[in-house]
Order: C-alpha cells, then sequence, then structure tokens
C-alpha cells in the first residue's frame, strides 16, 4: 500500500492554476523528495497531502483511503506535517512548543499521557537543554529541531515536511536530514520539499520532479542523469567522487 496515491489531481490559486493532472503513487518506507524551481508547487503539493488546502479536482487517497474521508483527529494523529514558517505570538516555551503537538489528543487540559510523550521526544532527539528556554529566541536551526520535535510527539507513520533545510547552515542542514534519515529507517515515511539537488541525491530515496504543473519521476535514470533535471537545472555540470555524484552550475 502506497502512503499517498494521486489520480488526476489539478489545483489552482483563484485563477491561477498551480499543478494539473497529477497521477503519481508515493511508497511508504521511504525519503521521497521534491525537487522543482520556485514556484513549481512543491509547497502547494505538500500543503494539499497534508489537508491545509482543499477544492482540489481529481482523487488523492491516503493510505488507500480517500483524503477528505478522513477523520481530522485520526489523520493528524497519524501524519506529521512542519512548514518553512513558524512566528509564535506569545514567548513559549520550547517544552510548551512541543506540547502543542498533542493538541489532537487533548480534550480539555494535557494529561500526564502528553506530558510523558513530551518527555520522550525531547530525550530522544536530544533537546533537554533547550527544554525551558524560549521558542523565539533559538536560532533558525535550533527551532527547525524543536517544530520536527513538536510534529514527531505524536508518533506519526508520515511525516510531511516544506523545506525543512530552508535557510540553515551546513552543520544544521545535515544534522535535520540524518534525523529524518534515521526516522525512516525506524518506519516512518516522510515526503520532503527541498530546493538543493544535492542534499536530494545524497539523503532521497525517491526524487519526483515538479516542472510545467506535473510531478514526474524517472524510473530509467539516475536523478543527477535525469533529463527531467535538466528541465529544472538548465546549465550545470554533474561532478562524481566515485560513489556519489553531484551537480555544480556551469560557469561561462
Amino acid at each position: 500500500m502506497n502512503a499517498f496515491s494521486l489520480n488526476n489531481v489539478a489545483y489552482s490559486y483563484t485563477h491561477q492554476s498551480v499543478i494539473e493532472n497529477v497521477t503519481i503513487e508515493i511508497a511508504q518506507g521511504k525519503l521521497t523528495v521534491l525537487l522543482g524551481r520556485n514556484g513549481s508547487g512543491k509547497s502547494t503539493l505538500i500543503r494539499l497531502l497534508a489537508r491545509l488546502i482543499s477544492g482540489y479536482s481529481g482523487s488523492i487517497q491516503c493510505t488507500g483511503k480517500e483524503l477528505s474521508s478522513w477523520n481530522s483527529r485520526e489523520f493528524s494523529q497519524m501524519v506529521g506535517y512542519v512548514g518553512q514558517h513558524h512566528r509564535p505570538i506569545f514567548p513559549f516555551s520550547v517544552e510548551d512548543v512541543i506540547l502543542t503537538g498533542r493538541a489532537c489528543y487533548v480534550d480539555f487540559l494535557p494529561s500526564k499521557k502528553d506530558h510523558d510523550a513530551v518527555d520522550e521526544i525531547i530525550h530522544e532527539l536530544d533537546l533537554n537543554f533547550f527544554r525551558n528556554r524560549i521558542y523565539s529566541e533559538l536560532s533558525g536551526g535550533e527551532q527547525q529541531m524543536i517544530l520536527l520535535a513538536r510534529s514527531l510527539v505524536n508518533k506519526p507513520s508520515i511525516l510531511l515536511l516544506d523545506e525543512p533545510t530552508n535557510h540553515l547552515d551546513f552543520t544544521n542542514q545535515n544534522r535535520i536530514l540524518t534525523l529524518i534519515k534515521t526516522l525512516v529507517k525506524k518506519g516512518i515515511t516522510v515526503i520532503s520539499a527541498l530546493h538543493d539537488p544535492n542534499l536530494a541525491f545524497l539523503f532521497g530515496d525517491d526524487i519526483l520532479f515538479l516542472y510545467n504543473k506535473n510531478v514526474l519521476r524517472d524510473d530509467e535514470n539516475k536523478a543527477w542523469d535525469s533529463p527531467l533535471l535538466k528541465l529544472i537545472i538548465p546549465s550545470f555540470d554533474v561532478i562524481s567522487d566515485g560513489n556519489n555524484s553531484f551537480v555544480i552550475p556551469q560557469r561561462n
């Protein structure tokens, strides 16, 4: 069974078409990376899968069940989402920010079980140093780790990430993506939009290319040798160290 199956999906903002006639399957248990230019629809697709926007045409199924048929609470418990931007209004502590991830389990006030879940994820991700710090005072990389913890506190089976390495330095990019790969090895399905093809090639298990309002997969070529990559990055060279290949811009 696939994590998501899309059949003839299309979506528009007002009168601006973003994706059209998308038919593709996304497997469970992998890190699937969405690659495309700015404005190609990566964030829109992630938000559609997360049920944050509606009004699409066609069919989207999550683990075999139509997306619109899922109970909101059950879907929130199964699917985690981390967006590009999070601007807290109040000076919440890191512990409180992570606790908000348990909202789909809480009817009135957080229970001991909810607080225990927060303790567990803080320990698992080695975030105890940040527990009582103010979230808004953390660096971008630190905040991104906290947002991942907030999403993981529910133990989701599917995790949707919209540019999780955006604005992060090299060290934090590597830290975030190494953590994501660890999650995949534990059985979590991760679907992530990325803008850096080299990070996609190093960490991704499956690469989906977004181009001309469609979502495409190249099953015949390595991602770095795919004609689809040339549509996204028109002028580049491929270099290899024997084990991995990387793309670099062509110099005039």
